[in-house]
Order: C-alpha cells, then structure tokens, then sequence
C-alpha cells in the first residue's frame, strides 16, 4: 500500500511484489511476520539465509538445511506461477522397469514393461493414475510363464488376469474413467491367453507355419496359412484352452501337406488332415471331452480326412 515519501519499514503493512521489479536487498527490511504476509513466506524472518535470486520461470525456493536457494525443475515436471504441477506424462517410449516375481509393475507413467521370468512367476498391477495413460506388456524372457493380475477389471468380460507363456507375447492397455476411477482397458494383445471373451477367440491373429515337420502353434487362437515347397508334413498339439479356435488354410501348394493331431478332430475319430490344393481350409474349435481339450471340425472346405 502507498506509505510516506521516506517511509519506515515498521509501517509497512503490505507488500505487492512484481517479479522483476522488488530487489531482494530491499526486502531484508521488511519484517516478515503474522498478516503481513497473509501466510506466503511464513517462516522466513528475513531473507539473510536467502541466495541470489534470478526470478527465472520455473523455478523453486529449495532449503538445503543452511539457507534457500533457486532451483530449476527438472523436465519431468512443470509448474505453473499458481502452484499447480504438472508431472510429465511419457509414452510407450519409457522403460518401465520389472519388478519381478510376486510384485506391483509401477504405473506412474506411461511405458512399456518388458517381463522376465525365471520359472512361473507372477505380477500385480493397480489401476492406472491418469486418463489416457497407456502402459505394454511384453514378454523379453520367457522360462516359465508370467501371470499379470490388474486391481479392476481390464475389458467387459471382467477379466483381471492375463498370461504371457511366450517370447514375444504382448498386450497394450489404455487408462480410463470408470466412474470415479480410472482404470485400465485391454487395447490389443497378441498371443496371450488366460482371457474369457472375445481376444481368446480372435482369427485376425497371424500364427507362424513353422513349416515340414514342423508343430503349428497352439498358444492362442488365430489363422495359420500354410506354406509347402514339396510334400510336408505338420504336427497339431490339444488346444489350450476351451473355446481357442484355429483356421488352417492353403496358401502355397508345392505338394500335399499332411496335419497329424495329437487327438481325434471328429466323432469318427479322424486325426489325420490332408491339404492338397490351394484354398482348402479347415476352422477348428476348442472343446472340453473329459478331462482333455481337443480340436473339433466346426467347417472343412477340401481337406481328406483320415485315421492313423
């Protein structure tokens, strides 16, 4: 407030600080106590124990046990000349570090968490911190599998476990607002299993042939297109999980090749399948026959079936 041409300090009740234009010298006069300074400095009784200030942006009045000084904040956070802070919000781009076998994967931010295991392990994960955050899930080591359990509900099946058994196993999850929370929602996966709904029966995921003599994946469900450079042969393990469905098509025919099941494909007792021209394709489900999961023929479009 406006005081006398050569005032005293003693009768200065208030102070308006512009930044830039109060020296910090003249503030030393100023006894900073009770309304005075409506609670902004409290605790300063005077600003001897204060460094040189450069009323730079952005930054902060830090105590280091002898006096305060200016520091700068450091990139993953910003703050605004009213006080509010934002924290940097990082994409997949950061590294979310494992934390290993029975414990919580860190969603601070957004990143990717490469998993390693060193037998059958498991992992937690809460619900996300903000709106739009995005986290991957990626399997890097795999000599057992890794059972992830969130704290809500992942997609609209309920489902709040999902498993990576396989190198290269992924599934990307986006945060948010369920309400009054913010949870996570499973994006995309690939190769994962463990899930009731719709991403366990999902053709549009590409399985690998693995070629002659070769075993055709069964981790999850999808399409596999088979390719032959002679006559060939392939090998098909039980299913995983009731449910899975696998489509086999043709795609290359340089000479029959020929599927082997591990158990009978149809009542009849077939397990034997034979691809002998381009286009065959046969769709497969996974159903529960005692305490076995077996592949049943749900269409066959030119395959010969046979038992060996």
């Amino acid at each position: 407030e406006p005081v006398n041409e050569t005032p005293t300090w003693q009768t200065v009740t208030k102070v308006f600080v512009t930044f830039g234009f109060v020296r910090a010298d003249a503030l030393k006069h100023i006894p900073f106590t009770g309304a005075a300074v409506a609670g902004n400095i409290s605790g300063l009784d005077s600003m001897d124990d204060v460094g040189a200030l450069a009323y730079t942006a952005g930054k902060l009045l830090i105590a280091d046990g002898d006096s305060y000084e200016e520091n700068a904040m450091s990139g993953d956070a910003t703050i605004a000349t009213g006080g509010a802070l934002t924290l940097a919000k990082k994409q997949l781009a950061n590294v979310i570090a494992d934390p290993g076998d029975g414990e919580a994967i860190v969603v601070t931010l957004s990143g990717t968490c490469p998993l390693v295991t060193a037998g059958a392990e498991t992992r937690t994960v809460a619900d996300a911190t903000y709106a739009g955050q995005e986290m991957l899930l990626a399997m890097k080591t795999d000599v057992g599998d890794c059972v992830v359990t969130f704290a809500s509900p992942f997609n609209q099946d309920g489902d709040t476990t999902i498993t990576f058994d396989t190198v290269g196993d992924a599934a990307l999850f986006v945060a948010v607002e369920d309400g009054a929370d913010v949870e996570w929602r499973l994006v995309k996966q690939s190769g994962c299993t463990g899930l009731s709904g719709n991403e366990e029966t999902n053709l549009g995921t590409a399985i690998t042939d693995p070629g002659d003599e070769g075993a055709i994946p069964v981790i999850g469900s999808g399409t596999c297109p088979l390719v032959t450079a002679a006559a060939e042969t392939r090998t098909l393990a039980d299913a995983t999980y009731a449910g899975q469905m696998l489509a086999l098509g043709f795609k290359t025919d340089e000479g029959d090749c020929v599927v082997t099941s591990a158990s009978p494909v149809n009542q009849t007792g077939d397990n034997t399948l034979t691809f002998a021209d381009v286009g065959d394709a046969l769709l497969l489900h996974a159903i529960e026959d005692g305490a076995d999961i077996e592949w049943r023929i749900v269409s066959n479009d030119g395959i010969a079936l046979t038992t060996v």
